[in-house]
């Protein structure tokens, strides 16, 4: 594994449409260096020709692997910073269609094996660490993936104060709630330009009177259920 030309588990190699589509998708990022900029796109190359494999598999060799970490470990590569191209793109795409669909929903991502890492919470049954990542997909009304238009990550707090024990000083740090992230998004995508008809798709997890009272102007629409749709509404649903 340690000899940097020699791959050290087998995995499968992008493929000539893969660096095409990572090559318009991420080529306009902007991590600070030009170098980290087109290291991020190898990495994003490796990751999508094996999405279930794990890092040495997806680098295939030493060299590679010891190249990811350093791009990962940089306090310059954000998130933000590498998928703000796409995000862009996905909504110039989404700009094309008469009708978009862009759904929400919350995940966890599990770190409960990583005991001695930082910056984790609680998740599940709150025995579990690991971090909540809700995303924006953008997706026309037959199903065909446009992209994704935002994201967001959080850690839980390990043990919000009870309310009647706060103290002011601690509720003017109290963290947000977490339901915000919903109507945060949508103002994150922005307003929905002229002509154009968005429809905002979301669970129970939804159900709050900020994503309801806060429907994107001029035609945006709000709508909430767990059965698939298959003809936007026409109106907002409460």
């Amino acid at each position: 594994m340690k000899g940097s030309g020699t791959p050290s588990l087998h995995a499968p190699r992008p493929t000539f449409e893969d660096q095409s589509w990572i090559a318009q998708q991420l080529g306009q990022a902007d991590p600070g260096d030009a170098r980290r900029a087109r290291r991020a796109q190898q990495l994003a190359l490796c990751l999508l020709a094996a999405p279930g494999c794990g890092l040495p598999k997806q680098t295939h060799t030493w060299g590679g692997l010891k190249a990811a970490y350093r791009l990962l470990h940089c306090e310059d590569v954000t998130r933000v910073k590498v998928m703000q191209p796409h995000g862009m793109q996905t909504l110039a795409a989404a700009c094309a269609q008469p009708v978009t669909l862009f759904v929400q929903d919350t995940t966890e991502r599990d770190f409960s094996a990583l005991t001695h890492a930082e910056g984790f919470g609680p998740i599940g049954d709150n025995r579990g660490s690991g971090l909540f990542v809700h995303s924006l997909l953008a997706l026309t009304p037959a199903g065909e993936v446009l992209g994704l238009a935002a994201q967001h990550t959080w850690a839980r707090a390990s043990r919000p104060p009870r309310k009647q024990t706060e103290t002011r000083a601690q509720r003017q740090v109290r963290p947000a709630k977490e339901s915000e992230v919903w109507p945060q998004l949508l103002e994150t995508v922005g307003p929905v330009p002229s002509g154009q008809r968005w429809v905002s798709v979301g669970d129970r997890g939804s159900d709050s009177f900020d994503y309801g009272a806060r429907p994107w102007p001029v035609t945006g629409t709000a709508c909430r259920g767990s059965s698939p749709i298959a003809e936007p509404p026409t109106t907002a649903t409460s």
